[in-house]
């Protein structure tokens, strides 16, 4: 089961938050600042939900993600001088109709490269992970009244791949020449079709996977042309 830990609960898990907070640290390289880790949620996966004998010791952090706002962009004009953050904070900017703030979920599973865990084992786990956490995004999503929800997770090509990319609606963030290893997305927080803020941010398409419940997004600005 994953725990859903809002701002005004974290003095009551201060221990899990710090583990997962480590956790993403050292496998992601991702650090918060205190002013950010203060306004973000997060949602926290203990050993005891990962092990279907509930063999593992309680309190044991396996995996997770953690909610954190982002100002909307001042502009959506992509431009190839862009670092991948600024072009990623315009293209999840442009994608959200309302508001001038989105939210961002950083997701990790530490677990899933155990070599002492059986193949059949952790491929039940990783899909119970990613079932478990599509869930607790739709929640968070209805609860925050957002359309979509953006989120960034290292990808690697074992059987977690095969779950949350059939998250449905979901759409890839696809950037040309980026091969840092991670998974860019976008989730609609219900059934709906993605629709720019502004009618000339129509620079983005979407390209359907034939075979998969989910679509690229793909920059259709001249500088970021990629062959998919």
């Amino acid at each position: 089961m994953i725990k859903l830990i809002e701002p005004q609960s974290h003095h009551m898990h201060r221990a899990k938050i710090d583990s997962f907070l480590d956790l993403l640290q050292q496998h992601q390289n991702v650090r918060l600042s205190p002013e950010l880790r203060d306004k973000s949620t997060f949602l926290i996966a203990s050993a005891e939900a990962l092990s279907p004998s509930g063999s593992k010791p309680e309190g044991e952090i396996y995996g997770g993600a953690v909610f954190y706002p982002q100002k909307i962009s001042s502009s959506f004009d992509l431009s190839a001088k862009d670092n991948l953050e600024e072009t990623l904070g315009k293209l999840f900017s442009a994608l959200q109709p309302h508001g001038q703030t989105y939210w961002i979920a950083r997701i990790g599973l530490f677990r899933d490269h155990d070599l002492s865990i059986p193949p059949m084992e952790k491929l039940e786990r990783c899909h119970k992970f990613y079932q478990q956490l599509y869930k607790a995004f739709l929640k968070f999503g209805k609860t925050k009244k957002v359309k979509a929800l953006a989120f960034t997770l290292r990808s690697f090509a074992t059987f977690d791949i095969n779950t949350y990319k059939y998250w449905p609606g979901l759409v890839e963030v696809q950037l040309p020449g980026s091969l840092d290893g991670y998974f860019y997305g976008l989730l609609p927080s219900k059934k709906q079709s993605f629709m720019p803020r502004r009618k000339e941010d129509m620079f983005i398409s979407f390209q359907p996977f034939a075979e998969e419940k989910r679509s690229s997004l793909i920059p259709s600005h001249p500088e970021f042309q990629r062959r998919v």
